[in-house]
């Protein structure tokens, strides 16, 4: 089973006392809307150095209501995270770039809207590479939302969200990624704010650059 750690602030100067906390992969974001939180190609390079392994997920704006999800959001995220992956962090082939859905959906929900956003991804992720995308889409979210789109060959990774009373969340069980609840790490280094993880068959889809 591998540790990881998920964070919205760069980890650079927590990277040695994660490792020695035992965490082997840090989750970061990619996103338009609030550079800060970004993953940035410096930051990569040293978590990468530090023996870290790397999970990239996109979560831009608030995708915390089905008011968030159409194809064309799909599309415009798809898109972008493609683009920031390859160009920005030159994160490596065949690893997955996940997208979040950040609430309890409804069934009806994820049939409707989230599923159309997540076929808007897919569109996106072969219309940016000439119909030969390098990179897999993963879901963040409930166990409902993971195994309907797993089910729907929307996805081919899923990451499960810590709150288990989510629809689905405590039965499903083919999530590479299962988020525990929040903690504070490194306090010896100032101490830093994220939520654990744990990949149980050490596939979270994780790289190195």
């Amino acid at each position: 089973m591998k540790k990881g750690f998920d964070a919205n602030v760069d980890l650079s100067n927590f990277a040695s006392g994660l490792v020695g906390a035992g965490y082997g992969f840090v989750a970061r974001y990619y996103n338009i809307n609030d550079a800060s939180k970004n993953l940035t190609a410096s930051e990569a390079q040293k978590l990468t150095a530090a023996g870290l392994r790397i999970v990239a997920v996109w979560e831009n704006g608030f995708p915390t209501s089905a008011d968030y999800f159409s194809y064309n959001q799909g599309i415009e995220d798809g898109t972008a995270a493609y683009q920031y992956a390859s160009t920005t962090i030159n994160q490596p082939a065949s690893t997955p770039i996940y997208f979040a859905v950040d609430y309890d959906a409804s069934q009806a929900d994820i049939n409707g809207p989230i599923s159309d956003y997540f076929k808007g991804i897919n569109y996106g992720f072969s219309n940016i590479s000439n119909n030969d995308p390098i990179y897999e889409v993963g879901v963040y979210g409930s166990g409902l939302t993971c195994s309907t789109l797993l089910e729907a060959e929307l996805v081919s990774y899923c990451w499960l969200a810590q709150s288990m009373g989510w629809g689905g969340s405590k039965t499903f069980t083919q999530y590479n990624i299962a988020q525990s609840l929040q903690q504070t790490e490194c306090l010896a280094q100032g101490g830093v704010s994220g939520d654990p993880n744990e990949s149980p068959s050490d596939q979270e889809g994780s790289f190195t650059v």
